[in-house]
């Protein structure tokens, strides 16, 4: 938990641009103490930096992105770098954050609100991103790795992801992503709904795992999914439905607390893909049926499963991504997937909806 002593408290209330000048010259007194190391990740297409001040924050936040390093012997520009610094091991605290504690509920700081900067905290924990879009500069800070909670090693930089892709025309969705070879199913819905458990049974049985829980959408010119994290998650009693899944649990003191939290690795029976064509959009739903079925839904309906869970769960979504879901899910075909008990007949009604004409 984060404590206000791990917050410089030296200076008077800052403007906006203030505060993110105070924050850049921290991570650079940082940098400077401890190094810098250098992680890069294709995203969608695009060389994503990650510039770290040493190396206590590089396992914690790294282990989800792994499926997508970038190496290269060449000179790589790339066109977002995220600067990111701890408190414990370089001795450089955070700088005042004017009402740190006061947050919305999708942790962004309400002090900022009428600034386009962006500071948001992750809930009950001592980690805080920085999003200045004039300066496209990023700054990610925690007090150490252990204040960054499971659900944040699943999914890290969130928000500074969202923000970024959203001038380039990407959407960062709450959903879960599956495919073959003719393309992805994108599957969307509530929490509880079934898309990890469809979309880990799908990967089960050999199909190409993008997503069970947050991706990254393009639809120019075709509507196209990314794969931004390789991690799953998911409640321990139902482990027993994939054998794959038990050796990849990364927090298993956590099982009765959290879901069980595995980073999916190449060769474990884990088909990785980053990226495929959108070709179908399902809606999970759990049936007491032991077969699974397709059932046609509407694109309004569509609509209307996707937008709450991508809008709410991000900071600064809002219009832009509403119109970006409206015309996607007017572009490919949408239905219900009535999941059964069998989990494994699951597989080949997805593979029939991506095949469907």
């Amino acid at each position: 938990m984060i404590e206000a002593d791990n917050i410089s408290t030296d200076n008077a209330f800052p403007t906006p641009t203030e505060f993110v000048d105070e924050v850049w010259q921290a991570n650079e007194q940082a940098a400077e103490r401890c190094g810098t190391i250098d992680r890069d990740f294709c995203i969608g297409g695009r060389i994503i930096r990650l510039r770290f001040a040493g190396t206590e924050l590089i396992a914690p936040v790294t282990s989800a992105l792994a499926h997508l390093t970038h190496l290269s012997s060449s000179v790589v520009h790339p066109e977002l770098t995220i600067h990111i610094w701890d408190t414990r091991s370089s001795n450089i605290k955070m700088p005042f954050i004017p009402l740190w504690n006061d947050c919305s509920e999708r942790g962004q700081v309400r002090a900022f609100t009428h600034s386009s900067i962006s500071v948001t905290r992750l809930t009950a924990a001592g980690v805080f991103s920085v999003w200045d879009p004039a300066r496209q500069l990023a700054i990610y800070w925690a007090y150490s790795a252990d204040e960054i909670p499971s659900y944040e090693r699943g999914a890290p930089f969130r928000g500074l992801l969202q923000a970024w892709w959203r001038a380039q025309s990407g959407l960062m969705l709450h959903a879960g992503a599956i495919g073959s070879k003719q393309g992805a199913a994108l599957l969307v819905g509530k929490g509880g709904v079934g898309k990890s458990t469809a979309a880990l049974a799908c990967m089960e049985a050999g199909m190409h795992y993008l997503s069970d829980d947050y991706c990254l959408l393009t639809h120019q010119p075709q509507p196209e999914v990314h794969s931004v994290y390789c991690s799953a998650k998911i409640y321990a009693a139902d482990l027993q439905r994939f054998p794959s899944l038990p050796p990849l649990i990364s927090n298993p003191q956590e099982l009765g607390e959290e879901k069980a939290l595995c980073f999916l690795r190449h060769g474990s029976n884990c088909h990785l893909m980053p990226s495929l064509p959108l070709r179908v959009i399902l809606l999970p739903r759990i049936s007491s049926c032991p077969h699974t079925s397709l059932l046609p839904a509407s694109p309004m309906t569509a609509l209307q499963a996707l937008a709450p869970s991508a809008l709410l769960q991000l900071p600064e979504a809002g219009g832009t991504e509403l119109s970006s879901i409206r015309e996607v899910v007017t572009r490919v075909p949408c239905f219900w997937l009535e999941s059964g008990s069998d989990v494994q007949r699951i597989p080949q009604q997805v593979m029939e909806a991506i095949a469907h004409d």
